[in-house]
């Protein structure tokens, strides 16, 4: 692939000016110092800051388009933030769909910009199609909520997006850490949960014994600090 930028969803029509895309949303992390980690087949992956998670990979005019995916995985970041400094009993709607739309879009992004091996590739036209809403998404593809023991660690505003790769597989799941709350993107065979549990722990934590739900309609996050306080996540479905 050459490496002049160019917009990956050039197969649209209609661009204009390139700009630098971060791979993940910014608004995510407010005005706090901000962590993005990845990787994939290592079980810590590599942190970097936010300002070095970027690259010109999407055009001024596609980029705005997608600004709706960025506004909710924002607003459900916040409210997860908001929980973590203050823990207490509190809820949040959230457009699951478009959550699924801005897993896509990271997943499209970071293989644009070659930010795990070094190598750029393009999503296919069917794929940024189904990013831009000119398609329905595979139905395979869908956000995955996970039931694991409780994340403890130093708490910080931050995001991982782990690839996972299994023996004798092609990569068929991501996993997404938004201020530690845990969601997958699965597009494999066979059944998500025993997928995960089969796997290595990732980012310190053991999936061995986690529940998967595809397209879970609640989540909850509890405060350990605070007894009894916990945040539930509204998700719905529009597509």
């Amino acid at each position: 692939m050459s490496d002049t930028p160019r917009c990956y969803a050039r197969s649209l029509g209609g661009c204009d000016s390139i700009s630098l895309e971060h791979i993940t949303t910014k608004g995510i992390f407010g005005d706090a110092s901000s962590v993005v980690s990845y990787g994939m087949g290592t079980p810590d992956g590599k942190r970097i800051g936010i300002n070095s998670a970027g690259a010109k990979i999407l055009c001024r005019a596609h980029n705005a388009k997608l600004s709706v995916l960025d506004d909710e995985i924002v607003k459900l970041s916040n409210a997860t933030a908001q929980h973590w400094d203050s823990p207490k009993t509190s809820s949040v709607a959230i457009d699951g769909s478009l959550i699924e739309r801005w897993m896509l879009k990271v997943i499209v992004g970071v293989a644009a910009a070659g930010l795990i091996d070094g190598r750029r590739m393009l999503a296919s036209d069917t794929a940024i199609h189904q990013l831009f809403a000119l398609e329905p998404l595979n139905e395979r593809f869908a956000v995955y909520g996970i039931s694991v023991p409780s994340i403890v660690r130093d708490w910080n505003r931050s995001v991982s997006f782990h690839a996972i790769k299994r023996a004798g597989h092609d990569v068929d799941m991501t996993l997404f850490l938004v201020n530690d709350l845990p969601l997958l993107a699965y597009t494999g065979d066979g059944n998500p949960q025993d997928a995960l549990r089969s796997t290595e722990p990732v980012l310190g934590i053991d999936f061995s014994d986690a529940n998967v739900i595809r397209r879970p309609r609640a989540m909850q996050l509890q405060s350990g600090e605070v007894p009894g306080a916990r945040l539930t996540i509204e998700f719905a479905y529009t597509s």
